[in-house]
């Protein structure tokens, strides 16, 4: 997003144009606080804080106004940035997307074209694939459930290859969180679990959240192995998400990490990652000498105003690393603030939360599928349905 179609949306373009550095203006406003969270870049607005929630709301629905204005009604709605239009034929829905792509040319915005299709009726409402993984249903024997569980992963893993652009697995894994895993099958479950998220990182918060729930059934050395894996991976393409989701694995699950990877991550220079990184090193969870002289050489006055504030900040106050300046945030008017309240953006304690399994839920029958055919979607022996809590699962 460009920033100074802030100004554009609220007060149109021929006015914010010519009153651009009119501060009595709220758009012109906006549009310099954004800038100045982000070093005066007018690309782009910070990803996450509720403002950046307001200010694309204001904007869109400046666009839905004109889009309005220009077709009349429509039938539909608009979450977020997606829109869903229904007509009543094909050549009202191609001329409102054109008019749609035109203004969104004017406030220097795009249409995701991957994303953006034109549907006769009928058509289905949710994907097979999530429909069929709702209705598996997990048996509760020993021998049963290890082989339901095989079952289960080989379709989500067939549904994944064949549906590369839905989160098919992260769907999967989020499904079994209050699925109650016999301990003779823990080994198995957790093996696929592991293979899932090396597979799909995206899944990691679920998974994370699984194995904290189950700690004393977690094989550490098995997790071990796959976090220092996708680390490695992905600390190599730049890919923070995958990255900072197995740190907090490893220290979720008190894991030590080999300060040679320790190393690589901190060259990354995600601030996240790295906090993460230094609360491991505080609870003696590196392998080796970490030397984090770098890091402090670092800590100036100027990174407190940069995107590497919160690492700043943050390592300074929890005594992590040392700045030259010992007084680097007590000096400072803004941030000394923050620090004689006790702010804090990192709390070490904090975590998911632990699945609390229901203790109503009812075991059924051992009874054994007749066949051992792959279950498929007419398959009458695959339609039996079971409620758990924690089953309205959003798909993402």
């Amino acid at each position: 997003m460009y920033t100074h179609i802030i100004p554009w949306a609220i007060h149109t373009k021929p006015i914010a144009k010519e009153k651009r550095d009119d501060y009595s203006l709220l758009g012109n406003i906006l549009d310099r606080d954004v800038r100045n969270t982000q070093s005066g870049q007018t690309i782009g607005i910070p990803t996450g804080p509720d403002t950046s929630l307001i200010i694309s709301e204001i904007i869109a629905c400046k666009i839905d106004q004109e889009l309005v204005s220009k077709i009349g009604d429509s039938n539909g709605a608009r979450y977020y940035d997606d829109y869903f239009l229904f007509f009543s034929d094909s050549t009202n829905a191609e001329k409102t997307l054109k008019c749609l792509q035109s203004l969104l040319t004017f406030y220097h915005l795009d249409i995701n074209a991957e994303k953006t299709v034109i549907e006769c009726f009928p058509v289905p409402f949710e994907s097979f694939w999530s429909i069929f993984l709702s209705r598996f249903e997990f048996r509760t024997g020993k021998t049963s459930q290890r082989t339901d569980l095989y079952r289960y992963f080989s379709l989500a893993f067939e549904y994944a290859q064949k549906y590369p652009r839905d989160t098919v697995l992260r769907y999967a894994v989020k499904r079994l969180e209050y699925l109650e895993i016999l301990p003779e099958n823990w080994d198995t479950f957790e093996s696929l679990l592991l293979k899932s998220a090396l597979s799909e990182p995206s899944t990691l918060p679920e998974v994370t959240r699984i194995l904290i729930s189950n700690e004393s059934l977690v094989s550490k050395e098995k997790v071990g192995v796959l976090a220092k894996e996708i680390i490695s991976i992905h600390c190599f393409k730049g890919h923070l998400f995958e990255v900072f989701w197995s740190l907090w694995l490893l220290k979720s699950l008190k894991i030590a990490i080999d300060v040679q990877v320790a190393e690589k991550i901190v060259l990354l220079g995600d601030s996240i990652s790295i906090l993460i990184l230094l609360d491991m090193r505080d609870s003696g969870l590196i392998a080796g000498y970490l030397d984090v002289s770098g890091l402090e050489s670092e800590l100036t006055s100027i990174e407190l105003f940069d995107e590497k504030w919160l690492l700043t900040y943050e390592s300074v106050k929890k005594g992590w690393l040392k700045p030259i300046n010992a007084n680097l945030l007590t000096s400072n008017a803004y941030f000394n603030l923050l620090y004689e309240n006790d702010v804090e953006f990192y709390i070490s304690s904090n975590q998911l939360e632990i699945i609390q399994l229901s203790k109503e839920i009812a075991h059924e029958d051992n009874k054994p599928y007749e066949t051992n055919e792959e279950l498929k979607p007419s398959a009458k022996k695959s339609t039996v349905v079971k409620v758990l809590p924690g089953d309205g699962v959003d798909l993402y």
